[in-house]
């Protein structure tokens, strides 16, 4: 009976092996592409209570986050988004007398503490990034206008309006009605009242209202545990918001913001079914889509300010976070984005979030960098350094493969593919080999050779950063965060009669530069 078993197990295997898919994409820009990608498009959020412990301070610069976000932005060789705030930003309060960069009154251990007090010397630590273009949250719960002025002026001043990409009023406004204003709050309400902040912080500044200054609305995903993002059960929307006022105000408004988490973790989370699987990415975008749909015909911007995998883990000991899987998911993810029409996406990061790109090194927390740096850098090296690029979705209806498409000047220059199969080595409850999916290429007579970069550990979707590579290459706080080569599994194929077979293992993504 048991070898009976085992040999089913091997067929299985072989039959995997031996699956071939037929992925022939347009040589040529489809007309459903995206438009040209924004070189900022992958981008960074920090909670503002960790900030100052990913940046360092102004005598003592934290290398490490330097060099990372270095090796981000330096695929798309462009100025770094990063957003700083967060629910700790918008329940804070600034104080210009205060000598500390930072007060967290109490004996608060997590990762957002409320009624953080702020200093002058905060802003300090945006010069580590000097090359960095920074969306800066304006406190905007409490209401507490004059002393949101304050501290606006003060960020102003010392950041500089050089490195300012856009000012936020509030975080994640859909929330407020409650905890922070009347249960009976609305959409109009919110638009009201940002109407008349913008105009008092403008006004402060010494800068015209009508000046693209804001990034505007900032709404959370809504995400629960048994609905997609932006479900049924997600009350506000920006169509919505946009109609009950807010589009008058568009001279204004730099770009349009929402935040995106994938699930929120509970007992009965998986990570095959909540993260490594393209229709919950596609189903739980929907909302994204209709917003950009929305801002279409006005010209502004969508960007996703705060991107994480999963929110609450931990409750069912299943690891979703801080691991390949949730890599592979961000790389569908952030893919798909780029095809649908966002304009940035910037990961979220906390001194003790397990979803952040790496965790800084603290009295409470060890350096390290995290799973989703790999998924970040990806994405940036998809994008590249060329100015015209386009995403299209290469369609292969299914849930665990997808494929994506880059186009330079309309014309098909690399193919991204993601194999979300769980495949796990540690567990022991996967066949004895690891499964693949053999993708024969259909590219042209014009390609001689492709370039095949992975995504990968011999570990499987369960992996944690310590044996993870991008093109061979790891990023390791202890050595600097300086990209170190420990693999040479980049290969060079030979492309024949206009195909050639690509081998992507499960749990792995590999990304195909053409070359003629």
């Amino acid at each position: 009976m048991d070898l009976l078993i085992l040999t089913g197990a091997v067929l299985e295997v072989l039959s995997h092996v031996h699956a071939s898919v037929l992925v022939s994409p347009p040589l040529d820009v489809p007309q459903n592409a995206s438009p040209p990608i924004k070189s900022y498009f992958p981008g960074f959020a920090f909670e503002e209570a960790s900030f100052y412990d990913f940046a360092g301070s102004k005598n003592n610069p934290n290398n490490v986050s330097q060099n990372l976000v270095h090796a981000i932005a330096g695929e798309t060789n462009t100025k770094p988004m990063i957003r700083v705030g967060g629910t700790s930003l918008d329940h804070a309060s600034y104080h210009p007398d205060q000598k500390e960069p930072f007060i967290i009154p109490g004996d608060q251990k997590g990762g957002i503490p409320d009624n953080m007090m702020i200093g002058p010397s905060f802003f300090d630590s945006f010069a580590n990034f000097p090359s960095a273009q920074y969306i800066v949250d304006i406190p905007f719960a409490k209401e507490n206008l004059s002393n949101s002025l304050l501290f606006t002026k003060q960020a102003y001043a010392s950041i500089g309006p050089a490195n300012i990409f856009a000012f936020e009023i509030g975080n994640e406004v859909n929330n407020y009605p409650g905890p922070d204003r009347p249960l009976t709050w609305s959409e109009a309400d919110c638009s009201t009242q940002w109407t008349n902040w913008s105009s008092n912080i403008s006004r402060a500044l010494g800068i015209a209202e009508d000046s693209e200054m804001y990034q505007a609305i900032v709404l959370s995903s809504e995400t629960t545990a048994t609905y997609f993002p932006g479900g049924t059960t997600a009350d506000w929307k920006i169509p919505e918001i946009w109609d009950s006022g807010l589009n008058k105000e568009k001279a204004r408004m730099k770009s349009v913001c929402m935040h995106y988490y994938q699930t929120k973790a509970n007992e009965g989370s998986n990570l095959q079914y909540d993260l490594m699987n393209h229709t919950a990415v596609t189903r739980g975008s929907d909302f994204i889509y209709q917003a950009i749909k929305t801002l279409k015909n006005t010209g502004i911007p969508l960007i996703l300010g705060e991107v994480g995998n999963t929110l609450g883990n931990g409750s069912s000991g299943i690891p979703l976070e801080g691991v390949l899987g949730s890599a592979l998911w961000q790389v569908d993810f952030s893919l798909w984005s780029m095809f649908i029409g966002v304009s940035g996406l910037d990961i979220q990061s906390g001194s003790k979030f397990p979803f952040s790109l790496w965790l800084p090194a603290t009295n409470e927390t060890n350096g390290t960098v995290l799973p989703a740096f790999y998924g970040h850098m990806f994405a940036a090296e998809f994008i590249g350094s060329h100015r015209n690029v386009q995403v299209a979705n290469i369609d292969l209806n299914s849930s665990r493969l997808s494929a994506y498409a880059a186009y330079e000047d309309g014309a098909l220059s690399r193919i991204g593919i993601v194999n979300l199969h769980l495949w796990d080595r540690e567990t022991g409850s996967e066949p004895l080999e690891r499964p693949s999916e053999n993708i024969i290429l259909g590219i042209g007579g014009n390609i001689k050779t492709v370039i095949v970069k992975k995504l990968a550990s011999v570990n499987g979707g369960s992996a944690r950063a310590g044996n993870i590579t991008w093109g061979g290459m790891q990023w390791r706080y202890e050595n600097g965060a300086v990209a170190e080569r420990v693999l040479n599994d980049t290969v060079v194929q030979d492309v024949q009669g206009g195909n050639v077979e690509v081998e992507v293992k499960s749990s792995e993504a590999v990304m195909i530069f053409l070359q003629k």
